[in-house]
């Protein structure tokens, strides 16, 4: 009964959304291990083209005032800014296979993205009652490259939106590549 009011609830989102080009991006990490890997849905009026992105590797070598920085604030940062600094640093070094699939815009990927963008005040009321975990997955949303809000471990009873769009959209894409770049084995929502 609950899948149920969220497919009705991404349906009305989807009624209520409609722009010719919009990019919206999931990007996932895990506290334990260096997985990372990115979910885009590069939405067109037509047609739109899910892209998947999985860290391969990153670079060692800095450019020389980005070392200095690094070096400033490894293990000495103190702010939330300061670390932000270095993981925008971080990230211009990371680099990413990609691999990309066209999809309907009929899709159920395509409704859920609806809501992540339209219902994030509902999404992060669940935030609550959440119970903290030392093994955390991290989710960042984006919409046309800007941040739109961050969620810790999204399951089917909590942040169950952001789930179920990174749940489809890795169906989806494992349902039409035969070769992934992107296994059931390195995610934990599949």
């Amino acid at each position: 009964m609950r899948n149920f009011f969220i497919l009705i609830f991404c349906a009305f989102g989807s009624l209520v959304y409609s722009q010719d080009h919009c990019k919206i991006r999931a990007d996932i990490s895990y506290t334990s291990s260096e997985k990372e890997y990115k979910i885009e849905l590069d939405r067109r009026q037509n047609v739109s083209s899910l892209i998947i992105y999985k860290l391969s590797s990153e670079r060692k070598s800095y450019s020389l005032r980005d070392q200095k920085r690094v070096d400033e604030l490894r293990g000495k940062w103190k702010t939330a800014e300061e670390h932000r600094e270095l993981e925008k640093i971080r990230n211009r070094y990371k680099i990413f296979d990609k691999d990309s699939i066209l999809i309907s815009n009929n899709s159920i990927t395509f409704k859920y993205s609806d809501s992540l963008l339209f219902h994030f005040e509902k999404i992060l009321d669940e935030k609550k009652d959440q119970p903290v975990y030392t093994d955390a997955m991290y989710v960042e949303i984006y919409e046309n490259g800007l941040q739109k809000y961050k969620v810790y471990n999204p399951q089917i009873d909590i942040y169950s939106i952001v789930y179920y769009f990174i749940q489809s959209a890795l169906q989806e894409y494992w349902k039409k590549v035969s070769k992934p770049i992107l296994t059931k084995d390195y995610t934990s929502i599949y």
